[in-house]
């Protein structure tokens, strides 16, 4: 499944005057939703929208990470 992620216009802003501009967009892009959407994957990118897909890596992480979460309640609730 795509997900529609808008990309801050700031961006285009800090991005203008180097000859690199599409390269450097594309990576602040990239740290962008690496720091607020770290399950979204870029697939690419369509005007100010960052296309994503949800990455089956933190899937895993993420239910390994509740496991883990629900193991310690239960061995604190046993040794009160």
């Amino acid at each position: 499944m795509e997900y529609k992620i808008p990309i801050p216009n700031c961006y285009l802003g800090l991005t203008a005057g180097y000859p690199n501009r599409s390269k450097l967009f594309k990576k602040y892009v990239e740290g962008y939703l690496a720091k607020s959407f770290p399950e979204m994957r870029l697939i690419r990118i369509s005007g100010m929208t960052a296309i994503c897909e949800r990455c089956e890596v933190f899937e895993e992480w993420k239910s390994a990470y509740q496991e883990t979460k629900n193991r310690n309640k239960r061995s604190r609730s046993k040794s009160k």
